[in-house]
């Protein structure tokens, strides 16, 4: 369902580093979201294309799965309602093609 997040463990060695330093089973997040047609997408920040989409069917005609060892869906609980979702696509446009920017805690 839009809103939803998909958490991400991946195979590489940074990966598994970044789960060390951070004590998470997880190295990536995405949210999940549909199209006016109703097909679902996965939103994401990456360090090399900032926020960007894919279409899931994308993500897994690419094989993309196969870079995790893990995938797990979380379900968002809330009222999707008209307003609520509104708010959510406009966040969505104003992160749309940002680049990432990494924030350390100081």
């Amino acid at each position: 369902m839009p809103g939803d997040i998909i958490l991400f463990a991946g195979k590489t060695v940074m990966n598994k580093v970044q789960r060390l330093v951070t004590g998470s089973k997880y190295d990536h997040v995405a949210l999940l979201t549909r199209d006016q047609k109703g097909r679902l997408q996965v939103l994401e920040a990456t360090g090399g294309d900032g926020v960007s989409r894919c279409y899931w069917s994308e993500f897994s005609e690419k094989g993309w799965n196969e870079d995790y060892q893990r995938i797990v869906h979380r379900h968002l609980h809330c009222e999707r309602n008209a307003e609520n979702m509104a708010r959510l696509y406009d966040f969505i446009d104003v992160l749309l093609y940002q680049q990432y920017i990494y924030c350390r805690k100081q």
